[in-house]
């Protein structure tokens, strides 16, 4: 099988791994913050200062996607009893994320149509389902069902070489973040952004190192304890980096030649605060080994990591269902997002975790397990 596969053979696997707990519960956490920030030219109107105080909130959540990615990646290889049975995991994978995709999106679509949003069109709900269209946030579903089928080909191919896998991944990366840059500087015309959220290839360098990671997890953690104090100055740098990385973007007329349409469609902020920016790149991996060299959530309060775990289960359910949630209440019903409030931005983050913390508990209380997990994929 390899040489990287049977150097694990006398490794200790610990069934739960506390800081990946509370990375699971940041990356959530990261991505409710993204959603409320996101409608950036909204607090534009407020003034330099707030505006840009709202850009750092929003970069430093910017390292949630490829995490999630990276815990994919790495509990695939963690557990070595997975490449056993590699069919019989795919399956067990595909069981916990595909059904509740399915009920939260019909549920969400036909909500729409309800209200009047949309029209009922059977083909393009087809189209968004295969998509992960019917809300913003769902193309993570789509992705993350490729990388599955794609570490099952691996598994039943025999190819267990993760570091041949990882150099290969991260030519890729290189050459898809240079097509950015060549987009950005009008050296090349660059297509619809959009399309790179649902397709692998620009998010494999993640996915990959959590493969590399859990195969080699013991090891490279022990190195990775020693090196916090640089880990939290890499982190800061390479934040400071993403956020004059956007300022440069996003202050400089540089794509309107290309594509007059950019004004309107948005196009040149998603670019600028996209995760496939160098420093946010960098800033993603740097965040990931800080937490991990931490190595447990024994430093927090019990209650605290408690908190942490219980979010860190629930974190597939929320990110079904805290978007709508955001968009339905707090911006169409209560107009909050993007009024420029450090104060109301706090209190719809608290007030969407929790309304999606109560449901997700409720639906598992009431509902039958049988039926629960099918819901909300735990």
């Amino acid at each position: 099988m390899g040489a990287e596969k049977m150097s694990r053979t006398n490794q200790t696997i610990q069934t739960r791994l506390p800081e990946f707990d509370l990375l699971r519960s940041l990356a959530i956490i990261g991505v409710v913050i993204i959603h409320i920030t996101a409608p950036l030219d909204l607090y534009a109107h407020q003034g330099v200062f707030v505006y840009y105080l709202f850009v750092s909130i929003h970069l430093a959540q910017r390292f949630c996607v490829p995490v999630f990615l990276i815990i994919s990646g790495f509990f695939l290889t963690y557990k070595i009893e997975n490449q056993q049975n590699p069919t019989l995991i795919l399956k067990k994978r595909l069981l916990r994320i595909i059904p509740p995709y399915l009920f939260w999106s019909s549920f969400f679509y036909f909500l729409d149509v309800v209200l009047g949003e949309r029209n009922f069109n059977l083909f393009l709900l087809l189209k968004d389902l295969l998509t992960g269209s019917v809300v913003g946030s769902y193309y993570f579903v789509v992705l993350i069902i490729q990388f599955y089928v794609l570490w099952w080909l691996l598994s039943k191919l025999k190819v267990w070489n993760y570091t041949k896998l990882l150099m290969i991944s991260l030519g890729i990366q290189i050459i898809i973040t240079s097509y950015l840059y060549y987009y950005l500087f009008q050296v090349h015309y660059f297509p619809v952004i959009d399309l790179m959220y649902r397709f692998i290839a620009a998010w494999s360098f993640y996915f990959v190192l959590g493969l590399c990671l859990g195969n080699n997890y013991e090891k490279i953690k022990r190195i990775i304890q020693k090196l916090k104090f640089p880990l939290v100055l890499m982190n800061l740098v390479f934040l400071v980096l993403s956020i004059i990385e956007f300022y440069i973007i996003d202050g400089l007329n540089l794509v309107n030649t290309i594509n007059p349409q950019t004004e309107i469609t948005g196009a040149k902020l998603e670019t600028a605060i996209s995760y496939w920016r160098i420093s946010s790149q960098l800033y993603s991996v740097a965040f990931f080994l800080l937490i991990i060299s931490f190595h447990s959530t024994n430093f927090l309060p019990s209650g605290v990591t408690q908190i942490v775990k219980k979010i860190s289960e629930y974190s597939f359910a929320i990110y079904l269902i805290h978007q709508p949630i955001l968009w339905k209440l707090f911006f169409r019903v209560f107009n909050l997002l993007g009024t420029g409030s450090l104060a109301s931005f706090l209190v719809i983050l608290v007030l969407d975790l929790g309304i999606c913390y109560g449901l997700i508990y409720l639906g598992c209380k009431f509902l039958p397990k049988k039926y629960s997990r099918y819901v909300f994929g735990l």
